[in-house]
């Protein structure tokens, strides 16, 4: 039993409804009407968002890998239930792709799918469950239903509506490089919304990575204080990878996505210090938003 779970009214918009979702982070959410609002009429789950989300231009615009999750968390097939469900415990998630010693998607293992086993074998609760030396391959489900890295968004919600998933894989060249969820999803919709303060999205940083999150923060702010003398930022999503190019050490990937003015500028940096690849980002996508501003004054004088 969850206490204090937000309400929803029938007068809310999609974005407030995605918003609050992502900030309470539950799967269902009441909507109220009637006398003081107490009545409960019904309820919007996650899903219903994302088959709104397929018909929605502006957020189908987006790509996948500008949302997804990356480095991808997965087990493979040949790995036993218990490490399984160690890692889908410790991410809290509820679905992890299944994958080969060569890395190739195999399949997918959902908490469906352990449940139901679970179920078969005579137990109730996850808590009596004995049975997890066995073989993630002999439960998980043998198809995988998966989208192109550079596949749109509206691929990817599609899929989870047709086929009742709450994650995809995203593949490249076979090889799973990244997740895409409902939540994803969530939070690019709820980013829409029309607010007095930017809405800021990092995503992809890890846990030794956010000890540099205030200093991030201040790097943003600088470059979005520039912006705003020019335009109105809305939404600001920085996705932070990490690569080997030689050696044991790590290279930061970095892609910007800022909105402003209804307008959509992106950007891209590599770089070896995450505050340097943050920096070089954020210069060249406030850059960009100059360049419009320039060719938009340009334009009227020649119009006069």
């Amino acid at each position: 039993l969850y206490a204090g779970v937000p309400s929803l009214s029938t007068e809310d918009t999609i974005m407030t409804v995605a918003e609050k979702r992502v900030q309470s982070n539950s799967r269902q959410l009441p909507v109220l009407a009637g006398n003081a609002k107490k009545k409960i009429v019904g309820v919007v789950s996650r899903g219903s968002i994302v088959d709104i989300v397929s018909r929605l231009k502006t957020i189908n615009e987006i790509k996948v890998w500008e949302i997804m999750t990356n480095p991808v968390e997965s087990v493979r097939s040949d790995d036993t239930l218990d490490k399984a469900l160690s890692l889908m415990r410790a991410l809290d998630i509820r679905t992890v792709p299944v994958v080969s010693a060569d890395g190739e998607i195999e399949g997918v293992l959902g908490m469906s799918e352990i449940i139901d086993h679970n179920w078969k074998g005579g137990s109730r609760s996850l808590a009596d469950f004995t049975d997890v030396k066995i073989e993630v391959s002999s439960i998980c489900t043998d198809v995988a239903y998966s989208v192109s890295w550079d596949s749109d968004l509206e691929s990817a919600a599609d899929l989870m509506i047709q086929h009742k998933i709450s994650t995809v894989p995203v593949l490249e060249s076979g090889k799973a490089v990244g997740v895409v969820t409902q939540y994803d999803i969530l939070e690019v919709v709820s980013a829409c919304k029309e607010r007095d303060t930017l809405f800021i999205q990092l995503s992809g940083l890890t846990e030794d990575d956010k000890e540099f999150t205030d200093e991030i923060y201040k790097v943003v702010e600088n470059e979005v204080a520039k912006v705003a003398k020019v335009g109105n930022p809305s939404s600001l999503t920085i996705h932070y990878a990490k690569y080997k190019e030689s050696g044991d050490r790590q290279k930061y990937s970095l892609s910007a996505r800022l909105s402003v003015d209804s307008e959509v500028f992106t950007a891209k940096a590599i770089e070896w210090d995450i505050i340097k690849a943050t920096k070089d980002v954020m210069k060249k996508v406030s850059s960009a938003v100059m360049d419009r501003k320039d060719e938009k004054d340009t334009y009227r004088r020649r119009k006069r």
